[in-house]
């Protein structure tokens, strides 16, 4: 798609150091090609993902301690990212959900959900979301994308 920025190259880690412009950008074109609508989640949509069914603080319960199962954060990272798959996912298969990477969502408050590898037990719970009102590229953004196919949305 162009260039890669990332900090922590590696054909299986998430791209970091983008700007949401950038993620938007990269979802126009991938939509283009694929001709399905590929976008950024909503804040809504990424909770609902995140939480996949359950109301607790984490998509795995309300305990820290199993935070290292799921989640590459502050206490077991050694500040950097890591390859997409090697800790548990959310009961809907989703791996990385808490931590690793902060995700952009869409919107125009330029909202990331998630936490990443630098924040905190407390920073990767699902509800907690982290605003900038203007695009950046620090090495700990990230972003994850919404696939529809068939109808219109």
């Amino acid at each position: 798609m162009g260039n890669n920025y990332s900090g922590f190259k590696s054909e299986r880690n998430p791209v970091d150091s983008v700007s949401r412009p950038d993620c938007e950008s990269f979802c126009d074109k991938l939509a283009a090609r694929a001709a399905v609508l590929i976008r950024l989640p909503s804040e809504a949509e990424w909770e609902h993902a995140c939480r996949a069914g359950t109301s607790t603080e984490y998509s795995f319960g309300n305990h820290e301690a199993e935070l290292p199962q799921y989640a590459w954060f502050d206490g077991n990272s050694d500040k950097k990212s890591h390859p997409v798959g090697l800790k548990k996912p959310n009961p809907w298969g989703l791996y990385d959900i808490h931590g690793n990477v902060q995700e952009w969502c869409s919107g125009a408050e330029g909202v990331r959900r998630g936490g990443s590898w630098g924040h905190g037990d407390v920073g990767c719970r699902a509800s907690v979301r982290d605003t900038n009102l203007h695009p950046s590229w620090v090495v700990n953004h990230g972003f994850r994308v919404v696939c529809w196919v068939g109808g219109s949305r």
